[in-house]
Protein backbone atom coordinates (compact mmCIF):
# COMPACT_ATOMS: atom_id res chain seq x y z
CA UNK A 1 0.00 0.00 0.00
CA UNK A 2 2.97 1.93 0.87
CA UNK A 3 4.50 1.50 -2.83
CA UNK A 4 1.19 2.82 -4.23
CA UNK A 5 0.83 5.71 -2.39
CA UNK A 6 4.46 6.39 -2.99
CA UNK A 7 4.06 6.06 -7.17
CA UNK A 8 0.73 8.12 -7.20
CA UNK A 9 3.09 10.84 -5.64
CA UNK A 10 5.67 10.33 -8.09
CA UNK A 11 3.49 10.35 -11.20
CA UNK A 12 1.73 13.37 -9.73
CA UNK A 13 5.23 15.23 -9.36
CA UNK A 14 5.81 14.31 -13.04
CA UNK A 15 2.57 16.01 -14.01
CA UNK A 16 3.06 18.96 -12.30
CA UNK A 17 6.60 19.48 -13.30
CA UNK A 18 5.63 18.67 -16.88
CA UNK A 19 2.37 21.32 -16.57
CA UNK A 20 4.66 24.22 -15.24
CA UNK A 21 6.94 23.26 -18.38
CA UNK A 22 4.51 23.75 -20.77
CA UNK A 23 3.14 27.40 -21.09
CA UNK A 24 -0.44 28.23 -21.12
CA UNK A 25 -1.88 29.12 -24.37
CA UNK A 26 -2.45 32.75 -23.60
CA UNK A 27 1.58 33.24 -23.02
CA UNK A 28 2.10 31.54 -26.11
CA UNK A 29 -0.26 33.63 -27.84
CA UNK A 30 1.79 37.12 -25.97
CA UNK A 31 5.08 35.78 -26.58
CA UNK A 32 3.94 35.24 -30.40
CA UNK A 33 2.63 38.76 -30.27
CA UNK A 34 6.04 40.36 -28.84
CA UNK A 35 8.07 38.45 -31.27
CA UNK A 36 6.24 39.02 -34.55
CA UNK A 37 3.61 41.73 -33.37
CA UNK A 38 5.16 44.44 -36.03
CA UNK A 39 5.41 41.81 -38.70
CA UNK A 40 2.33 40.95 -38.49
CA UNK A 41 0.81 44.16 -38.22
CA UNK A 42 2.97 45.26 -41.07
CA UNK A 43 1.74 42.19 -43.27
CA UNK A 44 -2.20 42.78 -42.06
CA UNK A 45 -1.63 46.10 -43.48
CA UNK A 46 -0.55 44.69 -46.80
CA UNK A 47 -3.01 41.98 -47.20
CA UNK A 48 -5.55 44.67 -46.62
CA UNK A 49 -4.05 47.37 -49.10
CA UNK A 50 -3.96 44.30 -51.51
CA UNK A 51 -6.97 43.29 -50.83
CA UNK A 52 -8.67 46.99 -51.51
CA UNK A 53 -6.88 47.29 -54.46
CA UNK A 54 -8.39 44.09 -55.46
CA UNK A 55 -11.64 45.19 -55.40
CA UNK A 56 -10.68 48.33 -57.21
CA UNK A 57 -9.80 46.64 -60.12
CA UNK A 58 -12.65 44.12 -59.78
CA UNK A 59 -14.80 46.84 -60.10
CA UNK A 60 -13.04 48.26 -62.55
CA UNK A 61 -12.57 45.37 -64.66
CA UNK A 62 -16.46 44.37 -64.26
CA UNK A 63 -17.71 47.58 -65.65
CA UNK A 64 -15.40 47.41 -68.23
CA UNK A 65 -17.08 44.45 -69.41
CA UNK A 66 -20.18 45.35 -68.93
CA UNK A 67 -20.13 48.31 -71.05
CA UNK A 68 -18.46 45.96 -73.63
CA UNK A 69 -21.37 43.30 -73.72
CA UNK A 70 -23.59 46.10 -73.87
CA UNK A 71 -21.89 47.80 -76.88
CA UNK A 72 -21.65 44.16 -78.37
CA UNK A 73 -25.30 43.48 -77.77
CA UNK A 74 -26.03 47.19 -80.15
CA UNK A 75 -23.96 46.44 -82.71
CA UNK A 76 -25.33 42.68 -82.81
CA UNK A 77 -28.94 44.16 -83.35
CA UNK A 78 -27.90 46.91 -85.53
CA UNK A 79 -26.34 43.96 -87.52
CA UNK A 80 -29.52 42.04 -87.43
CA UNK A 81 -31.16 44.84 -88.37
CA UNK A 82 -29.34 45.63 -91.89
CA UNK A 83 -29.68 41.43 -92.47
CA UNK A 84 -33.21 41.85 -91.72
CA UNK A 85 -33.49 45.00 -94.17
CA UNK A 86 -31.17 42.78 -96.82
CA UNK A 87 -33.62 39.91 -96.91
CA UNK A 88 -36.72 42.29 -97.43
CA UNK A 89 -34.62 43.56 -100.35
CA UNK A 90 -34.15 39.93 -101.65
CA UNK A 91 -37.68 38.89 -101.63
CA UNK A 92 -38.62 41.95 -103.24
CA UNK A 93 -35.96 41.45 -105.64
CA UNK A 94 -37.25 37.81 -106.26
CA UNK A 95 -41.07 39.08 -106.70
CA UNK A 96 -39.93 41.51 -109.54
CA UNK A 97 -37.97 38.99 -111.54
CA UNK A 98 -41.11 35.96 -111.28
CA UNK A 99 -43.02 39.02 -112.29
CA UNK A 100 -40.57 39.50 -115.58
CA UNK A 101 -40.22 36.23 -115.79
CA UNK A 102 -43.95 36.10 -115.95
CA UNK A 103 -43.69 38.59 -118.40
CA UNK A 104 -41.30 37.70 -120.67
CA UNK A 105 -43.05 33.65 -121.25
CA UNK A 106 -46.55 35.90 -121.90
CA UNK A 107 -44.79 37.71 -125.08
CA UNK A 108 -43.17 34.82 -126.47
Amino acid sequence: MKNTIKKKATVARRRGAEAASVPAAGSVTQIRDILFGEQMTDYEGRFAELEANLEQKFSELKASLEASVSELRTLLDSEKQGINDRNVSREMLADQLTAIAGAIRQAK
